[in-house]
């Protein structure tokens, strides 16, 4: 059976519970996760007998190496008068669509093209919930994924040296996952040094802040392979660590280890992200963490679950998931600490895919 095989069947499901004998999906992420056709442009058309791709003249040969399963509807003018003949072909009486990825102007050309009896059901993340629960073969490339980004840091910590710049560092970090393998960097790489780590998404531009004697350094980063994403926080100092950072730094860490001990499948995304709210609340540093917990991770950097205080009631985590774990304390003029983890949640708890060191002393070590 091929990898898409089940993820049509429970796209199909839903199309169902939604009384819809059609489904166009139109988001990128959603258009690989369903068929496995990773070219820029095109649209998915699932009827619970056919599947469909459409897309034009650059990626012909790229679908029928990619999606072989599907049926290619070639695309020789707009993209909506392609997706009008297919829709005469098929003749569905209602087509359910991604509400929250389409335009107006995208769907008024849509409803132009399709038959007059044609009836539009908006939904809303039926694609993202469905890719919030990974597979073996998901979950295959984001173990290696998190495995070049651990290896990717244990050399960087050799590069960190007083006068080497903010910029510079994110370079060469860049470079280490490339040379380790990866196919690409997950996001832009933070490397915050200082006074500047009291920003949770700082932006190491112009980034000539230089490293000096005595500094906290935080990098957020993580390799990508295969389309999925690996993410990973780190915090350390150039030299010795001075007491303040002692105290935030085993606070974040407690926060984190309770959170580990605590989140496991079914459990709410609100009541994951008070564990460590409560954690660092009781260390004094409450008012200091801002954001949520974590955040699911696959196709996308931020994806389902959101492990947050903003999650609804009955938002939960679901089993094989894969979730970021990130503690943060942010105090400006002084600087932040944040340590996150990689997880794929199980029943039991969590299978913790990050490896990398959490030495408080991280930097000396690398030393020897």
């Amino acid at each position: 059976m091929m990898a898409t095989d089940h993820r049509l069947s429970a796209l199909r499901s839903v199309m169902a519970e939604y009384g819809a004998d059609a489904f166009l999906i139109s988001n990128a992420y959603n258009r690989r996760y369903f068929s496995g056709f990773t070219g820029s442009s095109g649209l998915l058309l699932i009827t619970p007998e056919q599947a469909h791709v459409i897309t034009d003249f650059r990626y012909y040969e790229q679908v029928q190496n990619e999606a072989p399963h599907f049926s290619l509807h070639r695309q020789t003018g707009r993209l909506e008068e392609a997706l009008g003949e297919l829709l005469a072909r098929v003749c569905p009486r209602r087509i359910a669509f991604e509400a929250d990825d389409v335009t107006v102007s995208a769907f008024e050309r849509w409803k132009h093209v399709a038959p007059e009896t044609a009836e539009w059901v908006p939904t809303e993340e039926v694609g993202k919930r469905l890719r919030a629960v990974k597979d073996e073969s998901e979950l295959a490339l984001l173990r290696r994924a998190q495995a070049l980004t651990d290896a990717a840091f244990e050399r960087f910590l050799v590069e960190v040296e007083p006068g080497r710049t903010e910029r510079e560092l994110a370079w060469r970090l860049e470079v280490i996952l490339r040379e380790l393998g990866a196919d690409d960097v997950s996001f832009e790489i933070i490397v915050a040094v200082g006074d500047h780590a009291a920003l949770p998404h700082y932006h190491p531009n112009p980034g000539e802040r230089a490293v000096r004697e005595g500094d906290m350094v935080l990098v957020d980063f993580g390799a990508q392979v295969g389309g999925y994403h690996a993410d990973m926080t780190r915090t350390f100092v150039v030299g010795e660590p001075d007491e303040m950072f002692a105290r935030v730094y085993r606070a974040c860490l407690g926060a984190l280890e309770a959170v580990e001990e605590a989140v496991h499948a079914g459990m709410s995304c609100r009541e994951a992200d008070r564990v460590a709210r409560a954690s660092l609340e009781a260390q004094g540093f409450g008012e200091h963490f801002g954001h949520s917990l974590g955040h699911g991770v696959g196709l996308e950097v931020h994806e389902r679950p959101y492990l947050s205080f903003r999650a609804s009631d009955d938002d939960t985590i679901p089993a094989n998931s894969v979730v970021t774990l990130e503690p943060g304390v942010y105090i400006p003029g002084w600087g932040g600490v944040r340590i996150e983890d990689l997880a794929i949640v199980r029943e039991d708890g969590l299978e913790v895919l990050t490896q990398a060191t959490k030495a408080i002393d991280a930097w000396l070590r690398a030393r020897g």
